[in-house]
């Protein structure tokens, strides 16, 4: 007899508490409770508490609600509103890490809960950030007065030829280089040679329907390197590619906006189309240049030798889709609006 009663005791003392009657248990408490059977005796029949049996008639079967569907709450955050805004607005407007956020308001969380408040926001986003050139507000007024003198052009930029030089590294672009990777694994490292191994300069031009050969040039181009290349290779390019309306496209650089220079381009009834200085953001050869870049460099892919590297530069400038180089030009009006818009300052191509 005082064994029964210590197993009778033992059991009810391990009845589950605090635990979601199941599926099943929902059907025997029906049928018990159609039986007239009081909420203690079906609670001793399937083994829970009183308590539990009349939260389900209670909720469940008399008034029809949705029985242990709250969620629960968890613990308290720590942080205030207030506080996660102050999170927001240093991580956005001051650039702070989340370490320097953190030893900054001195809040008692991790770093890895600063990251997540950031993330929870739909508007806050991780990413590299945009380069974007260094505007006085000089720049900035002749950017404006530029935008506004062309803004009404359409049909006229198929008569541009847009050029620009640039370097090509052996061991690829600048910058920061991101990707996933295992964390169960060893990280990934990027092998880098002093000064990236070597390097190559080239220069190229395109317009909405034809591009230049690409050229490979010396970094220290000078005036009259600068015109020799230009008679090679624009001026037979304007000749059997455009028309007589064709006009010239150049930053200010010093081997550009010479003397001699503008004396050649004149020489030969050239005109040239006035360019606001700081502005490569308008160019739509940067556009060209950071494709070209992709596919030079696809999937991490390096060069041993500057050989190999113009190879497969002259390879990839010759497979450049077209229409793609196209729908940087016609983009140009839509720049200048947002030239006009942002009152001269730095536009997002």
């Amino acid at each position: 007899m005082l064994f029964i009663m210590f197993f009778v005791v033992g059991f009810a003392g391990k009845m589950p508490k605090n635990k979601r009657l199941t599926e099943f248990e929902r059907g025997q408490v029906t049928a018990l409770r159609e039986q007239g059977l009081t909420l203690r005796e079906i609670g001793r029949r399937i083994g829970r508490s009183k308590d539990v049996v009349h939260n389900l008639v209670h909720n469940y079967l008399r008034l029809g609600k949705k029985y242990a569907t709250k969620k629960s709450p968890g613990r308290p955050s720590i942080l205030t509103p207030r506080m996660k805004r102050e999170i927001k607005r240093l991580a956005v407007h001051q650039r702070l890490c989340p370490s320097a956020i953190k030893a900054e308001m001195n809040l008692p969380v991790s770093k890895r809960r600063i990251c997540q408040i950031l993330s929870e926001d739909p508007n806050i986003s991780f990413r590299k950030t945009a380069p974007a050139p260094k505007l006085l507000e000089r720049h900035k007024k002749a950017r404006f007065a530029f935008a506004e003198k062309y803004q009404f052009w359409e049909d006229e930029w198929s008569n541009v030829v847009f050029s620009d030089e640039k370097k090509f590294k052996l061991d690829g672009p600048d910058g920061f280089s991101s990707r996933w990777y295992d964390e169960r694994q060893n990280r990934p490292t990027k092998e880098k040679r002093n000064f990236g191994g070597g390097s190559v300069m080239i220069w190229a031009g395109f317009s909405v329907s034809a591009k230049t050969p690409v050229c490979f040039i010396s970094t220290r181009m000078n005036s009259e390197m600068y015109c020799q290349l230009l008679e090679e290779v624009l001026i037979p390019f304007a000749e059997n590619e455009m028309d007589e309306n064709m006009i010239f496209q150049q930053d200010n650089a010093s081997c550009h906006a010479s003397v001699a220079t503008k004396d050649f381009l004149d020489f030969h009834n050239i005109p040239v189309l006035e360019w606001p200085a700081c502005s490569p953001d308008l160019n739509p050869i940067e556009n060209v240049w950071g494709l070209l870049s992709r596919k030079v460099y696809c999937q991490g892919r390096k060069y041993d030798t500057v050989k190999e590297l113009k190879l497969a530069i002259q390879d990839e400038w010759s497979k450049l889709d077209p229409n793609e180089l196209k729908s940087f030009i016609t983009s140009m009006p839509k720049r200048l609006q947002e030239v006009i818009s942002k009152k001269g300052n730095a536009i997002n191509y």
